[in-house]
């Protein structure tokens, strides 16, 4: 990850995890961070899938505690709750 704003603060760039997710090595959905300065977030990580791409926004403030929410290609409006509900739907759909 290497961004205007890192070089302009003197922040090294930095290597970003992608998480991938697998059901009988068949890439189910993988995810990475987008940017490590997001306006209006605390943070933003993108979740591509062959049903399209989910957008997952900590929406908290103060770094105070994690609050994900989730945005789908069907509605970007509208942030669902990030939860184990969500997961199982994204990772088991058809």
């Amino acid at each position: 990850m290497y961004e205007e704003l890192m070089d302009t603060f003197g922040v090294p760039p930095k290597n970003v995890p992608i998480f991938d997710i697998y059901i009988k090595k068949k890439l189910i959905a993988t995810s990475k961070s987008i940017g490590l300065w997001v306006i209006g977030a605390a943070g933003r990580i993108d979740i591509f899938t062959k049903k399209g791409s989910y957008i997952l926004v900590d929406m908290s403030e103060n770094e105070s505690t994690p609050l994900w929410r989730v945005f789908t290609p069907q509605n970007r409006k509208k942030g669902e709750s990030f939860d184990e509900a969500f997961i199982s739907k994204l990772v088991y759909q058809k």
